[in-house]
């Protein structure tokens, strides 16, 4: 969770891989037994950091105060990415937890807030949990 944070506050989209839960915490070393494995296994769960965290954290918005409080933290997630991606995470965000009204006026309220700079071209990462 923390990695996945990091490598998006520095401009870097991020892929999550959720490993089978089970009665023991799965390790990705001892998952996978090859790299075709992991490329089957990855190509059917990866999703993407800010998605999987709306997905996990929906069901602490049953409070207007709780929505509002995840919606800015992944808000402000979304402003470390290029503005290009903004519009996209808005209508897959807010599909999942609404109002998109919501989402905009959290996004534009953190870009404006902020110095403007020149984003780079951001790369990717992927995380197994």
């Amino acid at each position: 969770l923390k990695s996945g944070k990091l490598i998006i506050e520095a401009g870097m989209f991020c892929n999550v891989i959720e490993l089978p839960k089970g009665e023991e915490k799965q390790d990705p070393d001892s998952f996978f037994q090859d790299g075709e494995q992991f490329d089957q296994y990855s190509g059917e769960h990866q999703k993407d950091f800010i998605i999987w965290q709306a997905e996990s954290l929906k069901e602490k918005c049953k409070s207007p105060d709780e929505k509002s409080k995840v919606i800015d933290e992944l808000s402000w997630l979304i402003t470390r990415l290029p503005v290009a991606s903004h519009t996209l995470y808005i209508e897959q965000l807010s599909a999942k937890i609404k109002p998109k009204r919501a989402w905009e006026d959290s996004i534009r309220r953190f870009l404006a807030d902020e110095p403007r700079q020149e984003k780079k071209e951001p790369e990717n990462a992927t995380l197994t949990r």
